[in-house]
């Protein structure tokens, strides 16, 4: 009987224990807060995809229905460069902080999105290889098979076009290769006079990209002046050199802010980067606290602070746009425009259930009985 009673544990040995218990908790929960905070200030919390929000737009207007059997060419195009996934822009807090401070914040923004993350330079090589497609005969009055059109890979079919920077010939044959493959996928005859056609053509699309017939090849020089030969007959045509000179024009063209429309966009953009930043930071201030822990007599922490404010990034970027894109069908443009964003928050809202779920099935309840030991002590 004695022996029973001095085997029962004292409350200071039973304390210790459920320490010694608590520690399992704690890592797991340094693991959660330190995914979601560095995904929270490192990953895209917002992309926007050009093409997905292109296509969109196109059905709510009803241009084509989704068997695309009645495109034309130049929906055939538009299709294709759509459809790439090379279209997509996408932003961390501290772009926003960066646009915040900037005294250009648009054109800052325009830089960042079509420059910086080489979106000019991507939409213009699927361009050239849609192109391609539409100039081998897949065009006007051709039936089109949307699972052929779906398994084109145009960066593929395009490469040469970067290739040509460096070495032209190299490109040359690669331009080749590609016309090859795509007559092999639409059943197409070459010519017999194939590579003079393909020689011409390629010297065709390479000498837009040369300032004079003897210069390098340069994509930013093919880019530039495409796009300044298409707006030569707009009211406001544009004679670019450069991506810097492109992206202002399209700053002061398409998205012209008043100064005091420029304030209220940085006022917009601060208020962005603290929504994601502070719950970033609170999810690492609970990786430390509960890493911390771990060496320390008391293994407990708090967790409140990540609970008020954690799941907000996930809810604002994430649930909001896929409800709104689920429920907003009488709303022209809404869909359209949910349906192209995407991000990378719904990791820490997945990190925010896991601790939710942690808290109430292990941490409150351990953390309540260690209490009452530690005042029993």
């Amino acid at each position: 009987m004695e022996d029973e009673v001095t085997n029962v544990p004292t409350p200071a040995e039973e304390l210790k224990k459920r320490q010694r218990a608590f520690i399992p908790i704690n890592i797991i929960t340094c693991v959660l807060a330190l995914v979601a905070g560095l995904t929270l200030l490192f990953t895209p919390f917002l992309s926007f995809d050009m093409g997905e929000f292109m296509l969109a737009a196109q059905r709510e207007e009803g241009d084509y229905d989704d068997d695309y059997a009645s495109m034309n060419e130049e929906d055939v195009a538009m299709y294709l460069v759509a459809n790439s996934g090379d279209l997509k822009l996408s932003f961390t807090p501290f772009d926003f902080a960066t646009f915040a401070s900037d005294e250009n914040p648009v054109n800052t923004l325009v830089k960042t999105s079509f420059v910086d993350n080489g979106l000019f330079e991507d939409a213009f090589t699927v361009g050239v290889g849609a192109g391609m497609v539409v100039v081998l005969g897949l065009g006007d009055g051709t039936d089109i098979a949307k699972e052929e059109l779906a398994n084109l890979d145009l960066e593929e079919l395009s490469s040469f076009i970067k290739t040509a920077e460096t070495d032209e010939e190299a490109a040359r044959k690669e331009f080749k290769q590609s016309a090859i493959k795509l007559a092999q996928t639409f059943d197409l005859q070459l010519a017999d006079d194939f590579d003079a056609q393909a020689d011409k053509a390629f010297d065709e699309i390479v000498q837009e990209g040369k300032a004079t017939p003897d210069s390098q090849f340069s994509m930013e020089y093919f880019v530039c002046s495409t796009i300044s030969k298409g707006t030569s007959e707009t009211e406001k045509p544009i004679t670019a050199n450069s991506y810097e000179e492109l992206a202002e024009y399209f700053a002061n063209e398409y998205m012209p802010l008043e100064e005091s429309d420029v304030a209220t966009f940085k006022l917009i953009c601060w208020i962005v980067f603290g929504i994601v930043i502070v719950p970033a930071i609170m999810w690492l201030l609970l990786a430390l606290l509960s890493g911390l822990h771990i060496l320390l007599k008391n293994k407990t922490f708090l967790t409140w602070y990540v609970k008020l404010t954690g799941f907000f990034p996930c809810l604002l970027f994430g649930v909001i746009p896929l409800f709104a894109s689920l429920f907003a069908d009488s709303v022209q443009g809404i869909t359209a425009v949910c349906g192209a964003l995407s991000t990378m928050t719904w990791i820490s809202g997945a990190c925010f259930i896991a601790l939710a779920i942690l808290s109430v099935a292990f941490i409150y309840p351990r953390r309540n009985k260690i209490r009452a030991l530690r005042r029993s002590v």
